[in-house]
């Protein structure tokens, strides 16, 4: 449904205006969304989802595409959401000086929109997701058990290392006698300065060895320290934020629809506003496909933000679900935009029919009375 409609919106007739240029931006972020989404459900259901012992599930070229695919799919799909927000304020703004000409009605200044606001979305989501890794592994094992036993066998080595000498002292002076100006006795004198300064060393590196084998304990050092990775609130802001403006745009739209109705019936030139109607009303339907498409997404995330969601609870299975009935809504929205423009915009269905070659030709009226008074005149 996205390719053709891009195609469309791509063609010399429709590139004339900043309306058309940002819904060929929404196109474009819609299909690399959705294409995103066919990825990860194409290889998590045909191949790392079969439960096949000879196929590691977790391999790393895998994630890391997913990762790189979430990235994409929040850059682009908050990207969709905000354009399609701008072209409503967009056509707000026009609708409002319709006395007048406006820069922002151009097509470059909504080809500059759709720049700045996916920049605006990627450094925001590389913010977020600059800080994730993936760690390659040679081959799988019960990770945390491993790396646990092998920190307590350092842990040891080292406490061996520190304690041979103390026994070793402790055994020299009770089966041995010492002289004290001898050699042996100067060793065991030094020995106990060597001693303690080994059980220093020892005490000292424990918090060293945790630091470094121990997943969890630098997951708490970082939460210390104030450097746990970013939460997601700044994510859920902007979802929340969009779900808030798009109603209030609408409600906008509305009302300058009606006025601008009045002033139809009263303008001299009719047929340019009344074109000028006719998009607006299509911006409108538009917007409201997009609150129904972003209220539900910005309602889970206030919940998941604001609200404690206990395990195994209710909401905790409306959440899980709702993320698929977002997905749904998405989709939707996403695939209605051509359908919307073909019903409402007569240059759409104009540009489709002369894409499939169904253009009528245009009448040759005076050529034809040419024609005529010719033949008239010599008969």
């Amino acid at each position: 449904m996205n390719v053709p409609h891009l195609l469309i919106l791509l063609h010399n007739s429709m590139r004339t205006s900043s309306t058309n240029s940002i819904m060929i931006g929404i196109a474009i972020c819609d299909l690399i969304t959705l294409s995103q989404n066919v990825y990860e459900r194409v290889q998590g259901y045909w191949f790392y989802g079969v439960l096949n012992s000879c196929m590691n599930q977790d391999n790393y070229w895998y994630m890391y595409s997913l990762l790189i695919g979430d990235f994409l799919l929040t850059v682009f799909e908050r990207a969709s959401f905000w354009l399609g927000l701008f072209l409503a304020f967009t056509r707000f703004v026009i609708m409002k000086m319709m006395t007048t000409t406006l820069e922002i009605s151009k097509p470059l200044y909504g080809y500059l929109l759709i720049l700045v606001l996916v920049g605006l979305s990627s450094a925001h989501s590389l913010y977020y997701y600059g800080r994730y890794n993936i760690v390659q592994w040679d081959t799988w094992e019960p990770e945390e058990t491993h790396r646990t036993c092998r920190l307590i066998l350092v842990m040891t080595i080292l406490y061996v290392i520190s304690s041979a000498p103390a026994g070793f002292s402790e055994y020299v002076t009770l089966f041995m006698t010492v002289q004290p100006d001898s050699v042996l006795g100067i060793l065991v004198g030094y020995g106990s300065i060597f001693i303690s300064a080994l059980f220093c060393l020892n005490a000292s590196l424990h918090g060293i060895i945790n630091f470094t084998m121990s997943s969890k304990y630098r997951q708490t050092v970082r939460e210390c320290l104030g450097l746990e990775k970013p939460q997601r609130g700044s994510m859920v802001f902007v979802t929340i934020l969009v779900s808030v403006l798009y109603p209030i745009l609408t409600i906008l739209l509305i009302f300058v629809i009606r006025k601008s109705a009045k002033f139809t019936s009263r303008a001299l030139n009719s047929r340019i506003t009344e074109e000028r109607h006719r998009t607006c009303r299509l911006i409108l339907v538009m917007s409201i496909f997009y609150v129904i498409g972003s209220a539900p997404a910005g309602f889970l995330e206030y919940v998941g933000l604001f609200v404690t969601v206990e395990p195994n609870s209710i909401l905790e299975t409306l959440l899980g679900y709702g993320s698929i009935f977002i997905s749904a809504l998405f989709c939707l929205n996403a695939s209605s935009h051509g359908i919307i423009n073909f019903t409402m915009s007569s240059k759409y269905r104009k540009t489709v029919k002369m894409c499939l070659g169904m253009d009528k030709p245009q009448p040759q009226g005076n050529m034809a009375s040419v024609t005529v008074t010719k033949t008239s005149s010599h008969s």
